[in-house]
């Protein structure tokens, strides 16, 4: 029984709130902005807040942000993040979904993927996903992208691991017996490896701060150089380099009886960069098998739509052009969109736009796609194509697998009002075609334009 109620917390450890109609979460108790919860100004009491839901937030017509009561209660940080986040236009319950899959749903490949990324805690790991992006991202051969990223894990075979693992050796290094051969031994404290970074370009003292991990250590180089230099810093070029030649020498001290002196590892660490070098140089066609185009397998270009109501009967429709804006670092978000000018031989723009707070890019998008629905079904225009310039926008409302908890409520409403029409079809077309929409939400975004003049 206690392996289940074990079990069961790390589920519920795993879980985050989706806001409905906020009866069911506490405010200053809960997990439901981004995964956390968010901190109260100064000004609040924990007598004010100790009993607040988030319902005490919301509209008295359930259908919005209180926009003056979170700026009130909420650190600015968090009020930006609750503002951003989407609200069902009708009375939905509150719920629990699981944190770590887009869709929400708990699997079991996304629940050891969870506890996986619990052990890592130990080394310091949770935090490093940005890292991870700009390591795979590198222009680095690929056997050192998986060499580093198994550096982090501890997952490389030192005697120490292997020992670990039941392996019956020794573990004290053969090289010079001061001590088990494990990540910090191997890169950092043997004398070898201490002449090596010493002596090097970089004149890294590695046996300073021995309390540091080597995780630790190796992040904080990493850091230092690509803040300083750029993604692709030299110094951080270098520094992978010199522990990829101290490993390859390491194998070959121990497989092959094979002993290198420093000068000989100079040698080798100008031999991997000159093979980045020729890397960047001559980039290889096949490693576009690792990043095919982001085209669409099923639908051939022109057909990537999704029709929400009606049947097409080749009565003319009115194409409305919309698209979104968005700044990650403040949230502030812009939605425009503009009647076909093909339709209206006007020097007029008939459209409108609207700046908020959004998520992210996409969920500005969607905005933009359903504000333009609701000011068409105000228009009393019968049949209605949207012209938009996302494919994951189409892919969302087409398929009933592929789920974004983020954007739930908001793509149900679309649909809800798409139904209301006798035809309506969501269009995924080129970027270009949705420009003058996205000029309008640029201007929504950036200098708060606002305005709706369709017929």
């Amino acid at each position: 029984m206690r392996g289940l109620g074990r079990a069961s917390n790390l589920v519920l450890e795993g879980c985050n709130w989706k806001v409905g109609n906020g009866k069911s979460i506490v405010a200053g108790r809960d997990k439901w902005v981004n995964g956390g919860t968010p901190v109260f100004s100064s000004n609040v009491t924990l007598r004010q807040a100790k009993d607040w839901k988030v319902h005490h937030f919301l509209l008295p017509s359930g259908e919005g942000w209180n926009l003056a009561e979170i700026n009130s209660s909420f650190e600015f940080s968090d009020a930006r993040r609750i503002l951003s986040m989407e609200l069902p236009s009708s009375n939905a319950e509150d719920f629990l979904y699981w944190k770590y899959h887009i869709s929400g749903k708990l699997s079991v490949k996304s629940a050891y993927a969870m506890l996986v990324l619990g052990d890592s805690s130990d080394y310091g790991l949770n935090s490093e996903s940005v890292f991870y992006k700009s390591l795979w991202s590198m222009k680095i051969l690929p056997k050192w992208k998986i060499f580093f990223w198994k550096l982090l894990h501890n997952g490389i075979a030192t005697k120490a691991n292997l020992g670990r693992r039941g392996v019956q050796l020794s573990t004290v290094c053969d090289e010079c017996n001061a001590g088990d051969e494990d990540l910090q031994h191997l890169f950092r404290f043997r004398k070898f490896a201490q002449d090596v970074w010493r002596s090097g370009s970089l004149a890294i003292h590695s046996n300073f701060n021995e309390a540091m991990s080597f995780q630790e250590w190796f992040l904080f180089y990493i850091r230092r150089f690509q803040s300083q230099d750029g993604k692709n810093s030299p110094r951080c070029l270098y520094f992978m380099s010199t522990l990829w030649i101290l490993w390859l020498v390491r194998n070959n001290r121990v497989f092959r009886g094979q002993s290198t002196s420093s000068s000989a590892m100079h040698n080798c660490i100008k031999s991997g960069l000159d093979q980045i070098s020729i890397l960047h140089q001559h980039p290889s066609p096949y490693l576009r098998f690792f990043h095919p185009p982001e085209v669409d397998p099923i639908f051939p270009p022109g057909f990537s739509r999704i029709i929400l109501s009606g049947i097409e009967d080749g009565n003319p429709t009115t194409i409305i052009v919309s698209d979104g804006s968005w700044f990650k670092s403040s949230k502030i978000a812009g939605m425009g969109w503009y009647l076909d000018r093909q339709q209206v031989p006007s020097d007029r723009i008939l459209g409108g736009a609207q700046p908020g707070l959004t998520s992210s890019a996409l969920h500005s998008e969607v905005l933009a796609c359903l504000l333009s629905l609701r000011r068409a079904s105000q228009a009393g225009f019968n049949r209605v194509t949207i012209f938009i310039d996302s494919l994951r926008l189409v892919d969302l409302l087409r398929s009933m697998e592929i789920v974004d908890i983020n954007l739930i409520w908001t793509l149900a409403e679309i649909q809800r009002i798409g139904k209301t029409f006798l035809w309506c079809c969501i269009n995924k077309v080129d970027r270009q075609r949705v420009h003058q929409a996205h000029k309008l939400a640029k201007a929504a975004s950036t200098l708060c334009l606002s305005f709706c003049n369709l017929p």
